[in-house]
C-alpha cells in the first residue's frame, strides 16, 4: 500500500466522522503518522539497546548511560531551543508569510550548525580531562570524544525535524523515522559486538548520520511542496525571534539538563557507582519508551495550537478541544503503560540479564516520573504556543532545584534514589506550577483539576508493585490493567468519551474547519 493510499485510508477510518483540515482531524492524522515511525524506529533501538546490555554487562552499560548523559548536557548549547522555535515560527507564518517562514527555517538551521561545530571541537578537547577529573573514568575518554558527534548530529536534526513539523509533514517524519530505525539497530549491535563501548557509541553516531541524510532531502521536498522557499539570504534579520523564543526556550532546558547530569555525576562517583548508573540507565529507556507517544502528541499539539493561538481569544473552543485531545492521550498512555511495566518489572529486569535484577524498584520510580510528564505534556505545548517561553525557565529551574535537593539526601540509596528523585521532583512540580499555568489563562481550569487528580491517582499503579513478591506482582497485573483502564476511562473528558461511543454531535461540537 503506498503512502498516499495510506493516508487516505487512514482519513476515511480513524477520522471519517472529522471536518477535513479541522483541529481534531489533523490531530488524529498528524499523530498516527508520527506514531507509526516513531513505535518502529524506537522499538528498534530499545531492543539494540537491550542486547548491548547483556553483551556489554552493567558497568560498562552504567558507563554507556554517563557518556550519553554528558552527550545531553553539551547539546544544549548546539539545540538552543531551535527545534521549537522553528516548529512554532513555520507552522504560524506558512500560509500567510511563507517567505518569513523559510528565512527563519533557514536561520534555525544555520545556527545549529554553527553551534554544533563549536560544542563538538569543544566536547573533543575536554573529553579527556572530563573522564578523569569529573567522572572518575579515563577509560570513557573515547566514547566521550565518539559522543560529540551525537552532539552535532542529534541537534541539528532536531532543527529539522522542527522544520517538518511546523509543516505539519508527520507522514515524511514517520518515514524518516522508519528509515533511520532500521539502519540503527544493527549498526549499533554491530559496533557493539565488534567493539564494545566504543563500538556501541559509535553505532548510535552512525544512526544519527543516516537521519540526518534522510531529513535534508525530505526538508527540501517538503519546504517545495508547502510553497516556502528556503533562503538563507535576509535570514539574519529574523534574529529577533531568537531572543523571543530561542533564548527561553535554550534557558528552560540549560536548567534541566546540567542538572539531571550533575545528579548521574553524583552517582558514578560513588562506590560501585557505575553499576548503580547502569541500573539507572536501564530503568531510564523504559522512562524513554513511555514517553514517545507523549512526545508525538507534544509535537503535533504544538504547530496546530501556534497556528490557532491567535484566534483562540474570539474561539477558544479550537484550542482548548485540542488540548483535551492531547490531555486524553496522555492519560491514555500513562496508566496502562506505567501498570504494565511496573507490574513486569521483573520481566523487564531479566531481559538484561542477571545483573540487573535490581532495578525494579528504580524502574517504578522512573515510570512515575514519565507518567507524570506524559499527562501533563499539553500543559507545557500550551505555554509554548502562547510564546510564554519565560515563565517555562522559572518552572523548570524549580524542578532543578527540586532533582538535586532530593538526590541530594537520597544519593547514597544510588540507582533507587535517583529514580525516587525524579518522581518527587515531578510530582511536586505539578503542584506548585499547575494552579498559575490555570490562573494565568494557559491551561483550562477543569483539565487543570484532572490533571492533579490523574497525578495523585498514578501514584498507587507506579509504586503499589514495589513492596509485592515477584510471583504476586505478575499475578495481579491483570487485575491492576483493568483498573488503569478504569481510571483512564474516569478521567478523559466527557467530549473525548462521546467520540469514543461514536456520537458526532458532541465530537464535533466547536470544531472548526
Amino acid at each position: 500500500m503506498s503512502s498516499s493510499s495510506l493516508q487516505a485510508w487512514v482519513t476515511r477510518g480513524l477520522a471519517s466522522r472529522l471536518p477535513a483540515g479541522s483541529l481534531r482531524q489533523r490531530f488524529v492524522v498528524g499523530t498516527f503518522w508520527a506514531f507509526t515511525g516513531t513505535l518502529i524506529s524506537q522499538g528498534l533501538q530499545l531492543a539494540a539497546l537491550i542486547v548491548a546490555a547483556r553483551w556489554l554487562g552493567r558497568a560498562e552499560y552504567g558507563e554507556l548511560g554517563i557518556v550519553r548523559s554528558t552527550v545531553g548536557m553539551f547539546g544544549i548549547f548546539v539545540g538552543l531551543g531551535l527545534g521549537l522555535t522553528a516548529t512554532r515560527y513555520v507552522s504560524e507564518l506558512r500560509r500567510d508569510s511563507p517567505k518569513r517562514a523559510g528565512r527563519i527555517a533557514a536561520l534555525t538551521l544555520r545556527v545549529a550548525w554553527i553551534s554544533g561545530v563549536t560544542v563538538f571541537a569543544a566536547l573533543i578537547l575536554v573529553s579527556p580531562w572530563l573522564a578523569v577529573h569529573t567522572l572518575a573514568a579515563p577509560a570513557i575518554a573515547v566514547p566521550l570524544a565518539l559522543g560529540a558527534g551525537l552532539v552535532l548530529l542529534g541537534e541539528v536534526k532536531g532543527v529539522q525535524t522542527g522544520i517538518l513539523a511546523g509543516l505539519e509533514a508527520f507522514d515524511t517524519i514517520a518515514r524518516v523515522n522508519l528509515g533511520a530505525g532500521l539502519c540503527a539497530f544493527p549498526l549499533i549491535l554491530g559496533g557493539t559486538w565488534l567493539r564494545g563501548l566504543d563500538g556501541t557509541v559509535g553505532g548510535l553516531v552512525a544512526s544519527l548520520g543516516v537521519s540526518y541524510v534522510l531529513n535534508h532531502v525530505a526538508l527540501r521536498r517538503e519546504m517545495a511542496k508547502a510553497g516556502v522557499p528556503f533562503s538563507s539570504a535576509g535570514s539574519w534579520k529574523e534574529r529577533r525571534v531568537l531572543w523571543q523564543f530561542s533564548v527561553p526556550a535554550f534557558l528552560s532546558s540549560a536548567v534541566v539538563t546540567p542538572a539531571t547530569w550533575i545528579c548521574s555525576a553524583m552517582l558514578v562517583n560513588r562506590a560501585n557507582g557505575y553499576a548503580e548508573m547502569g541500573i539507572f540507565s536501564a530503568a531510564d529507556q523504559w522512562r524513554n519508551a513511555l514517553l514517545f507517544l507523549p512526545g508525538i502528541v507534544a509535537r503535533v499539539l504544538l504547530p496546530i495550537l501556534s497556528n490557532c493561538s491567535k484566534e483562540s481569544a474570539e474561539e477558544p473552543s479550537r484550542f482548548s478541544n485540542t488540548l483535551e485531545a492531547g490531555f486524553s492521550a496522555g492519560v491514555a498512555v500513562a496508566f496502562p503503560l506505567v501498570t504494565l511495566f511496573s507490574f513486569g518489572g521483573p520481566l523487564i529486569a531479566g531481559a538484561y540479564g542477571k545483573e540487573f535484577a535490581g532495578m525494579t524498584r528504580p524502574l517504578a520510580g522512573v515510570l512515575y516520573a514519565a507518567g507524570v510528564v506524559a499527562i501533563g505534556t499539553p500543559v507545557g505545548t500550551a505555554v509554548q504556543a502562547k510564546g510564554a517561553m519565560w515563565q517555562a525557565v522559572v518552572n523548570n529551574l524549580s524542578w532543578a532545584v527540586l532533582l538535586l535537593a532530593s538526590f541530594h539526601f537520597l544519593v547514597a540509596r544510588g540507582a533507587w534514589g535517583l529514580a525516587a528523585s525524579y518522581a518527587f521532583s515531578y510530582f511536586c512540580l505539578t503542584l506548585i506550577f499547575l494552579w498559575y499555568w490555570c490562573k494565568a489563562g494557559y491551561y483550562p481550569w477543569r483539565l487543570g483539576i484532572r490533571t492533579m487528580v490523574a497525578c495523585v491517582a498514578l501514584v498507587a499503579f507506579a509504586f503499589g508493585p514495589v513492596y509485592l513478591p515477584s510471583n504476586l506482582r505478575l499475578q495481579l497485573s491483570p487485575v491492576a490493567l483493568a483498573l488503569s483502564l478504569v481510571a483512564v476511562w474516569l478521567l478523559v473528558p466527557r467530549r473525548i468519551v462521546a467520540a469514543l461511543l461514536r456520537k458526532p454531535d458532541l465530537l464535533l461540537k466547536g470544531d472548526a474547519d
